[in-house]
């Protein structure tokens, strides 16, 4: 792109404030010359007074000439002044365009792209922190309530307790096909009713594929949830961050009407943070919704991840009347890898107890379990799988920052390796024309040297 001229109507050249001022300040001068000879010469009664009122007159226009052509008169200053507002102005305007024009060059339409969307995730990572650390207010007592890391030392072996229960609860010699998707009796083959079985009160609810479900009473008909899921297309890493990523949450769970971060702990390498969740219900009922403290931590020494969450109390989000708030709501989700974390493949449980409140039969509340959870883990699944193109065309947080440079290293790379490529390919075949034009030269000069013996033999 070439430095275009600047239009005209950017800088007028006729009529200007530099010259409407002083036309302006000139006329009134005239005007107030002529004023004062016709004054003067108003009464003129003989030659010697009209002399005398002649050298009046001209003393004071030269008075006024030196008062109008000196740097100390208003006229002289304002015109001054006028004439440096333009010429400002029109250097700044040049300025710009010429910046324009430059970056223009510079920035690719993807560039400028990148530069914005950079721009937008420094802004909406530490804009409320910003103010808050600023200010040093904070809504939420982090010291007091924040989840302990002792409780998360409890649950690093929940996965191996799941083993227990399976162990426990389920006929392992069963093949797929004679497993129930919908009845508690898991088992089907007869070979002892091992379903029947219980362990610390817990009993086999669902059965889907990679899914497994129990539960055991909690209160006056309601029941706790434990739930065994093993996804070998899914990476930790990203079943983490799909949880987490409350803006891509937003956008593949259809069941959340509102989800919004009141606060995050600003202690570092704390993960917490008070979220509000809205929770879309059946027609008949009214949405819950859900304050709660969520806190993850992930243990790089045995390649396992740690999700808690907890109903609390918050200012910015207090009970409305059109909404059930649900008071009682805990969930503890463990991950781990089959391998390594950022590798397809993993296995997790889900310990959570939901309280919705109000009298709701069993019946509709067991529907609610056997319908919400499993659905939201799809969901979940098919998000953690898409996770990393969300981060390339539109994620904003962490851990799609670190998505995108990956993947605009590895575009470099792959740019760099196609023009190295590129040159040795053609440094190749150079050097082969290069050949094929020595040897045929050779071969021309070995015919006519050859021709030359034979005519002379």
């Amino acid at each position: 792109m070439y430095a275009r001229r600047i239009s005209n109507n950017f800088i007028p050249q006729q009529h200007n404030l530099r010259n409407v001022i002083v036309e302006n300040y000139s006329e009134n001068g005239i005007q107030h010359c002529s004023l004062v000879i016709k004054r003067q010469f108003s009464g003129i009664k003989n030659l010697r007074n009209l002399k005398d009122k002649l050298e009046v007159v001209v003393d004071r226009a030269k008075a006024y000439k030196r008062l109008l052509f000196s740097k100390t008169s208003p006229e002289k200053t304002l015109q001054t002044w006028a004439q440096q507002f333009e010429f400002v102005f029109a250097h700044r305007v040049r300025r710009g365009q010429q910046m324009i024009c430059l970056y223009s060059k510079w920035w690719e339409e993807k560039a400028l792209k990148e530069f914005l969307k950079r721009l937008r995730i420094s802004i909406n990572r530490s804009g409320k922190e910003f103010v808050l650390g600023a200010l040093g207010v904070s809504l939420y007592d982090w010291e007091q309530k924040r989840i302990a890391d002792e409780e998360f030392q409890t649950h690093l072996d929940d996965l191996k307790y799941v083993n227990v229960l399976k162990e426990a609860t389920m006929c392992l010699s069963c093949s797929k096909g004679e497993h129930s998707a919908i009845n508690t009796r898991i088992c089907k083959c007869g070979t002892g009713g091992v379903s029947n079985r219980t362990y610390d009160d817990w009993v086999p609810f669902i059965e889907k594929d990679d899914l497994v479900v129990w539960r055991r009473p909690h209160g006056e008909g309601l029941f706790e949830y434990k739930v065994y899921g093993s996804y070998h297309d899914v990476s930790a890493e990203d079943f983490l961050n799909t949880q987490v990523d409350t803006d891509y949450r937003k956008e593949w769970d259809t069941t959340a009407i509102q989800l919004e971060i009141g606060e995050r702990d600003l202690q570092a390498d704390s993960n917490s943070d008070i979220l509000y969740w809205e929770m879309q219900w059946p027609r008949l009922f009214v949405n819950r919704d859900y304050v709660f403290n969520r806190r993850y931590k992930v243990f790089n020494d045995s390649q396992t991840i740690v999700i808690i969450n907890k109903t609390t109390d918050y200012p910015r989000f207090p009970k409305y009347p059109d909404k059930y708030r649900v008071e009682e709501y805990w969930s503890c989700m463990v991950i781990k890898p089959y391998e390594k974390i950022n590798q397809p493949g993993i296995e997790f449980s889900l310990t959570y107890f939901d309280n919705p409140g109000v009298n709701i039969p069993s019946s509709v509340t067991t529907w609610v379990a056997k319908s919400a959870m499993p659905d939201y883990l799809a969901k979940l699944r098919h998000a953690s799988k898409n996770y990393l193109q969300y981060c390339i065309d539109k994620g904003t947080g962490k851990a799609c920052e670190l998505y995108q440079n990956a993947e605009r290293e590895r575009r470099e790379a792959e740019e760099k390796n196609k023009l190295e490529y590129c040159s040795n390919n053609r440094l190749k075949v150079a050097l082969k024309d290069i050949l094929e034009d020595f040897q045929i030269k050779a071969n021309v000069r070995l015919f006519r040297k050859s021709e030359l013996v034979s005519a002379g033999m």
